[in-house]
């Protein structure tokens, strides 16, 4: 079992907003993969930290946070991520963290 945190930034929209209405509440790869999603994110804040406990090996964050029901585009993209465990002893990002892109970005995404 993987444990994952990410940590998105939101623009234009609140996190009580962000978790009230746009987060999916029956995500994609709930029972398929994933087995649980916990969200916080104060009300007024820009910031919401999601804990993802996966069966198996976690997917990169770029794919972790839509299959977990947490849409990124121009409104909210990860800003930190890493495994759970880790992250609270280091502090450090892991390798597969990859911020999506702002508005008006040309670049692509990581596959």
């Amino acid at each position: 079992m993987a444990r994952q945190r990410l940590t998105l930034q939101l623009a234009g929209i609140t996190a009580g907003d962000y978790l009230q209405w746009v987060r999916d509440p029956d995500p994609p790869a709930l029972d398929a993969g994933l087995l649980a999603v916990t969200v916080a994110g104060a009300p007024l804040g820009d910031t919401v930290t999601a804990t993802l406990e996966w069966a198996g090996a976690a997917p990169s964050a770029i794919r972790a946070a839509p299959l977990a029901g947490l849409p990124l585009g121009a409104g909210a993209r990860i800003v930190g991520c890493g495994e759970a465990r880790a992250m609270a002893r280091t502090g450090e990002r892991s390798r597969d963290c990859r911020a999506a892109p702002r508005a008006g970005d040309s670049r692509r995404l990581p596959a």
